[in-house]
């Protein structure tokens, strides 16, 4: 007969997991696969400990898993979508028009203008190491503190990440609050748009004094040498179409990035001259540069599915630990002191929040910060009457969006290595990051208000 696990023994569980998670990450440089699968061992032990069967464990951690297989299904998919859009030309169109809205008397706003578009089909790891390294170039030739550049390029990279279909924490929030993930975008947008245009205006007005410069020459460089390796023009936007079309439609999400798929390689084909062979291959093994430019090469290598194992087999073994957890009540047991105390979708929402920032701390990658706390925050909503579109909002925000923000968190330590500003440096300009999170809170109390 299984017992109730008393608080003590959930919470040195999750302290032990939080230890081995970060003496894996940030002393050792490891990925967080492992250590995932030791928090499952540990949360499994403690479960066993106190009389649960294993036959019930694993088949929390099963049916738990099986609540992301539409995500990770969507995220196979997108990194389909990405090889076959580089080989039809479709994302370095992008690029390259986007890097047309430069204006050196408003470089800051263009940043995070141009980094927002790009991140739409890239995200925000993919922009930030390709044209966020420009603008890092670019912003040390116009003498703009570098900090500032920082902190434009990453608000930027995840307006994108929040808005895009194609972006893998944005498909795991839907996933983690069971809606279908275009209804996620569009409830989220009501938030980020308003946040998106004010921060554009502050980053507007922060840098108009640093507008004396020129753009730097790799700006250039990666525009011509995009625009020789491939055959770019409005045309090249079809497959991007394509998909708007589908989500305009209403048509759900995996057929939706399935005939995205189908338009790029169709058009690499027909427009590009890819054989049906180098299609199959970017399919899976994704595009890979060969132009001799290294940052346009850096740019071009990108996608295929192949390239989304990895974040898939971190989703997979998230689930698995947040399902034991879920199933043998220590979840529960660590959530409802707070729960039982929170009172209306304002403190729910902010608790959620704060939930996914401080598991972005404990348990630094945000796939745990954007999976753990959508688990365990679940129920509660549905108690206090808030739909899970609100939960997606608060786990997308919470969990992606303050990752950055965290120096020994996997997205802290990657945007500080590539743009070459530490984290305590670009944090106090990462103003969309940080709106987002108080964005956030007061949609919610918005909608309580119209409740009323």
């Amino acid at each position: 007969m299984a017992k109730k696990i008393p608080f003590w023994a959930a919470l040195l569980g999750l302290i032990l997991t939080a230890g081995i998670m970060f003496l894996c990450l940030v002393v050792w440089h490891s990925q967080p696969q492992i250590p995932l699968l030791l928090g499952c061992g540990v949360a499994t032990a403690i479960g066993l400990l106190y009389g649960w069967k294993w036959e019930d464990i694993c088949r929390g951690m099963v049916e738990s898993i099986a609540r992301s297989l539409e995500a990770v299904l969507i995220l196979l998919l997108i990194g389909v979508l990405m090889g076959l859009w580089m080989a039809a030309g479709t994302v370095p169109a992008m690029v390259v028009y986007g890097l047309r809205l430069i204006s050196p008397r408003l470089f800051l706003a263009s940043a995070m203008l141009v980094c927002a578009i790009i991140s739409m089909a890239l995200g925000s790891w993919g922009t930030a190491g390709t044209v966020g390294i420009a603008f890092m170039g670019m912003a040390r030739a116009m003498g703009v503190p570098l900090p500032m550049a920082a902190g434009a390029v990453i608000s930027g990279a995840y307006v994108g990440d929040k808005l895009s279909p194609l972006a893998d924490s944005t498909v795991l929030a839907a996933a983690m609050a069971e809606i279908d993930v275009f209804a996620s975008i569009r409830n989220i947008a009501k938030a980020a748009l308003p946040t998106f245009a004010v921060c554009l205006g502050a980053f507007g007005v922060l840098g108009w004094r640093y507008g004396g410069g020129v753009a730097a020459d790799s700006v250039a460089v990666m525009s011509d040498t995009l625009q020789s390796a491939f055959r770019l023009g409005l045309p090249a936007f079809l497959p991007l179409l394509v998909l708007v079309g589908c989500i305009l439609c209403k048509i759900p999400a995996i057929p939706s990035i399935f005939l995205g798929c189908v338009a790029g390689g169709v058009y690499a084909v027909a427009v590009q001259g890819a054989s049906a062979a180098e299609v199959m291959g970017c399919a899976f093994g994704g595009y890979v540069g060969q132009t001799g430019v290294a940052m346009a090469d850096q740019l071009l290598t990108a996608g295929g599915l192949a390239s989304m194992l990895y974040s898939v087999s971190i989703v997979v073994l998230a689930m698995a630990f947040g399902g034991v957890m879920e199933k043998t009540g220590q979840m529960e047991v660590l959530l409802s002191p707070i729960v039982r105390r929170l009172r209306g979708f304002v403190p729910l929402m902010a608790c959620t929040v704060a939930t996914c920032a401080a598991v972005n701390v404990v348990l630094p990658d945000q796939y745990i910060g954007i999976a753990l706390p959508g688990r365990m925050y679940a129920a509660a909503f549905d108690r206090a009457g808030m739909e899970r579109r609100d939960l997606s909002l608060a786990i997308g925000v919470g969990g992606a969006l303050t990752s950055a923000l965290v120096p020994w968190n996997t997205c802290g330590i990657y945007m500080a290595g590539v743009l070459g500003v530490s984290t305590a440096e670009y944090l106090p300009y990462t103003l969309y990051n940080l709106a987002m999170v108080a964005a956030a809170i007061v949609y919610a109390a918005l909608r309580q208000a119209r409740r009323k």
